[in-house]
């Protein structure tokens, strides 16, 4: 961190940010019924890019604090953080490391990124021959060339990873069932995803399937994460198992040669996934400068993806996470035209400002019914910190809860009546904003004043509306990715907290280790932990003489 920046007063203590707090207090005298009149500012918040529409016309703010809001973008210096990504500066700065993902989408015949990415050419290049890798395998696998260690076939695919390294890919995966190009590619093959350490997680990811011809992809960085290991250990038993009672004893003793055929590996850890039964050249690299909650456009998904829909299907995805990078990079210095900043500043006004810190995502398109889940794990985990990048507390609450499911009604009413939430509409949406006046209540149905209360709808509740230009496809999925992974990032740098770090998650690691290891010595010795409140030790001696499934 430079001299200058050590100096530089918290963004929070910044005139800007004292007149948005002035503009948040004055927010309840200015209806959405009246701001929507506004031909200016809707002309303002409507934007369009490529096959995006985005309509921030009701969001609860006005003409003056929307600038407000654009200083206040200014003064973090946002359009410089977004070149410095993109160059290779390093954004995680408590862990030191690049912060790189734009770059696995970085299309190799666009002069525009090689003049760009001069600096990173070692990075980019990795990127490239990994891509290649994948596109050549997965198109023997899918053309028969490689087949299983009897001869059939693989025409069933098990990704065994864990959050990040699987619920992006299980976005995708279903945003692409039903569209048609992509199901056509998808004839007769399944992809399933294991993640759960919960025995019943293991028999419907392996229900149905034959072993013969079934390839498993265990996504693991370090090669050591407990629940994907103990998953993927789970997969070689039961493909060594039931091999062996099929083929005899050739396949058994052929492990190396046999198992090979049916494990692949997406990991650093080469030496590890070699140990574990996978062949050196069927291990996939990615690498430290991706999170995992922004790897889906590594191998971490697109080598899944392309084994179920063809690396084609997976090209167009790449292409059109791309196109927004493009966008995103290309109008770091116009934010008001910027979708992903835009998107990102609402973020920060609502939750912090409005303290509107839930957010519900409503996809009308039920192909998108993974997304919520993928964007809860990317936000939360991203912007649900409490410190600032140079270790002071903040003095207000960052991040937003996220939730959300396919459109239907079952939490409408609290997104039409609590004060507390935020809503996106993804390819449709209406009337989150309308409202229904106690006096309108009362004369439309002939009820007293007590009753109207209830049927009462003040509306001015935020939304957002995205919608896309024809169908969802491989190429759209990709661009709604690359929304939500730069809108995570600018909320981040407005907050002045680290969105690329996980230190939550390595401490929950190391807590479920350590009750792992207790479980353990009460297996083998009876012997239950001493340092454990009284509470706990109940809970689980409850569990452990209840039959619990070891």
């Amino acid at each position: 961190m430079s001299e200058k920046e050590e100096k530089a007063i918290p963004i929070w203590e910044t005139e800007v940010w004292k007149h948005l707090e002035e503009n948040a207090k004055d927010i309840p005298s200015h209806h959405l019924r009246d701001l929507l009149n506004d031909k200016k500012r809707t002309s303002a918040l409507q934007l369009k890019h490529d096959n995006i529409w985005v309509d921030m016309t009701r969001q609860n703010i006005t003409s003056e604090g929307l600038n407000h809001l654009l200083k206040l973008a200014e003064k973090a210096n946002i359009g410089n953080k977004i070149y410095d990504m993109y160059r290779g500066g390093i954004m995680n700065v408590t862990e030191d490391r690049k912060v790189l993902h734009i770059a696995l989408r970085a299309d190799k015949n666009d002069a525009h990124v090689h003049k760009a990415y001069a600096s990173l050419d070692k990075e980019i290049q990795s990127v490239w021959a990994v891509l290649d890798k994948i596109k050549d395998f997965s198109e023997r696998v899918r053309n028969g060339k490689f087949k299983g260690s009897t001869g059939k076939p693989l025409r069933n695919v098990i990704s065994i990873g864990i959050g990040g390294s699987y619920l992006g890919v299980e976005f995708v995966y279903e945003a692409l069932r039903n569209n048609a190009q992509a199901s056509e590619h998808a004839r007769d093959r399944h992809l399933r995803f294991f993640a759960n350490i919960d025995p019943i997680a293991f028999g419907r990811a392996t229900h149905g399937l034959d072993p013969e011809e079934t390839l498993c992809v265990v996504v693991s960085k370090t090669f050591t994460t407990r629940e994907t290991m103990m998953n993927a250990l789970l997969c070689k038993e039961w493909l060594l198992t039931v091999l062996y009672k099929r083929r005899g004893k050739y396949i058994y003793k052929c492990t190396e040669k046999g198992l090979g055929q049916h494990l692949i590996a997406v990991t650093t850890n080469i030496k590890d996934a070699v140990k574990f039964g996978v062949l050196e050249e069927n291990t996939f690299e990615f690498w430290d400068w991706v999170g995992g909650r922004y790897s889906v456009c590594s191998a971490v998904g697109v080598l899944p993806l392309s084994l179920h829909y063809g690396f084609a299907t997976m090209h167009e995805f790449l292409k059109g996470a791309n196109a927004i990078d493009k966008h995103f990079v290309d109008e770091r210095d116009n934010l008001a035209k910027n979708i992903p900043a835009m998107l990102g500043l609402f973020g920060v006004w609502n939750s912090t400002f409005l303290k509107r810190s839930t957010r519900a995502l409503i996809p009308y398109c039920e192909a998108l019914c993974r997304f919520p889940a993928h964007v809860q794990q990317l936000d939360m985990e991203s912007n649900g910190k409490s410190v600032a990048v140079d270790g002071t507390r903040l003095p207000f609450e960052a991040g937003e809860i996220d939730f959300g499911e396919p459109g239907r009604r079952h939490f409408e009413n609290h997104c039409k009546q609590s004060s507390r939430t935020n809503v996106k509409l993804l390819c449709t949406g209406r009337c989150i904003g309308l409202w229904k006046r106690p006096k309108e209540t009362e004369k439309e149905n002939a009820i007293n004043s007590v009753l109207a209360a209830h049927k009462t709808f003040a509306g001015n509740r935020p939304s957002t509306i995205i919608l896309f230009d024809g169908a969802l496809n491989a190429y759209n999925c990709g661009q709604l990715l690359s929304i939500y992974e730069h809108r995570t990032a600018i909320q981040g740098s407005i907050w002045q907290i680290n969105s690329f770090d996980q230190w939550g998650v390595e401490l929950g690691k190391v807590l479920g280790k350590k009750v792992r290891t207790s479980i353990d010595a009460f297996v083998t010795e009876k012997k239950l932990p001493t340092d454990y409140s009284q509470a706990t030790l109940n809970s689980l001696q409850h569990y452990l003489t209840k039959g619990a499934r070891l």
